[in-house]
């Protein structure tokens, strides 16, 4: 009997441990938002993923009939509004073929004890509401754990609009200076 109890706790201890990667220790934080440290959208180095798209002129390159000069998969203009808008988060990756953005977790500036990261999905070339959506994340710091905690959906709505709004005026400039 005392053997059973002992394979049990210790085939208990094991589903735990395996199940942990859900949750990330305290001491594994990420640099706080408004530091500087390290490649990525927040320290100002894209890490070349904007430069990869940008033409001799330091900016991008557009075609005749409004759309950049690049091997993007997605709405050129998106793109880098899309870039330029979560810039306040550090990158993890960005996908231009696949339209996808994935930020890293930024602890909030004004609550150390939050943290927030984001997923941008742009699909196909169209410059529309429907070409774009934001997936938020957020975690709250308790017990040495971080946990999940539900986000508004309103926030995810607010970014989209500022990443459609920022595309159309990166449009409106690049007819402007043709």
């Amino acid at each position: 009997m005392k053997f059973l109890q002992v394979a049990l706790l210790a085939s208990i201890s094991i589903c735990i441990v395996a199940c942990g990667g859900k949750t990330a220790p305290a001491d594994s934080n990420p640099t706080p938002v408004g530091m500087k440290d390290g490649p990525g959208l927040l320290s100002g180095d894209s890490g070349n993923i904007l430069d990869a798209f940008r033409g001799k002129g330091g900016d991008f390159s557009w075609g005749k009939n409004g759309s950049a000069n690049t091997a993007l998969g997605v709405n050129g203009y998106m793109w880098r509004a899309a870039l330029e808008t979560m810039s306040f988060l550090p990158l993890s990756s960005a996908d231009s073929n696949g339209g996808v953005i994935i930020t890293d977790w930024a602890v909030r500036p004004d609550d150390s004890s939050e943290r927030v990261k984001a997923t941008v999905y742009l699909f196909g070339k169209t410059l529309s509401s429907t070409a774009v959506q934001v997936k938020l994340f957020k975690q709250r710091h308790q017990n040495d754990m971080w946990i999940d905690v539900q986000t508004k959906d309103a926030t995810s709505r607010q970014l989209e609009d500022a990443i459609l709004t920022r595309a159309r005026q990166l449009k409106i400039q690049s007819v402007q200076t043709r």
